[in-house]
């Protein structure tokens, strides 16, 4: 049922909040929307919902922009130019989502952030594989958000954003979703080693080679403080090899481990392994 809508303005008063993907308000961020605002006027609408004839208003998506516009004495907004008024029936998963897709096209979205929301529609009833087709992502960036909203220490949550690999140099202090997710992941690190190497992301600046070549050295028999020392020394390549399927069930370990105990002089080289 579409609300008819004959008022021109909306009063700020009237405009209460869902919950936000963007949980932290960053003052500096506020003030140059405030700037932004004085000098260009209000370039993108927020959105708002309103059920039936019910008092009030629901903000969907515009918190930040709402802040500022409080902060500048506004009282009113113009409808259509300043604020967006869905009047077709929403359900709560509806709000959400449209404030989720809103805000994923802003920079500086939090993966766990994204990730706090993901876990609050799969508790609502939707499907990893639901979650994706609403928001428009793929599964694999829902599944990644999931788990870094659930195992990321809480001291470094602020620290992690969706940074590209050939800008990881330049976001000082930021660590990748996708390095995260991969210290995460690594069932053979300990816990205490996975607070180790997420600070020395943060603070080096480690990229996803940097953080897999720590791994295989790992997975090599390395103990963290050497494989982190010894990073820059090394890195990671693949072997592709023709090898005797026989041959292979007789090793009772991996090819690259075997590889890398015949390098290393621990085993001998068996001749009929491979073509």
């Amino acid at each position: 049922m579409k609300m008819k809508m004959k008022m021109k303005v909306i009063a700020i008063k009237d405009i209460s909040s869902l919950r936000n993907i963007r949980t932290s308000i960053d003052d500096s961020e506020i003030a140059n929307l405030m700037t932004d605002i004085k000098e260009n006027g209000l370039l993108q609408p927020i959105g708002v919902y309103r059920e039936g004839e019910k008092e009030g208003f629901i903000l969907v998506y515009g918190h930040r922009r709402l802040s500022a516009l409080k902060k500048l004495g506004r009282k009113e907004l113009e409808i259509g130019k300043e604020v967006k008024v869905f009047d077709t029936k929403l359900d709560l998963i509806d709000l959400i989502v449209l404030n989720t897709a809103e805000n994923l096209h802003r920079v500086g979205n939090s993966p766990v952030e994204f990730g706090m929301v993901c876990k609050t529609l799969k508790e609502m009833g939707l499907s990893v594989s639901e979650i994706a087709a609403r928001l428009s992502q793929p599964q694999s960036k829902i599944t990644t958000a999931l788990t870094l909203a659930a195992k990321v220490p809480r001291e470094y949550r602020d620290s992690i954003g969706y940074i590209a690999q050939k800008d990881i140099r330049k976001k000082r202090g930021k660590v990748s979703a996708t390095v995260a997710n991969t210290i995460i992941s690594n069932s053979r690190l300990k816990a205490k080693d996975k607070l180790k190497l997420f600070k020395s992301a943060k603070e080096q600046d480690l990229s996803l080679a940097d953080i897999n070549v720590i791994n295989q050295m790992l997975y090599a028999g390395a103990s963290f403080d050497e494989a982190l020392k010894k990073k820059d020394t090394f890195t990671r390549t693949a072997i592709s090899l023709v090898v005797n399927k026989e041959e292979v069930t007789k090793l009772n370990t991996s090819i690259t481990r075997y590889v890398y105990d015949v390098l290393k002089g621990r085993r001998k080289p068996i001749k009929d392994l491979v073509f």
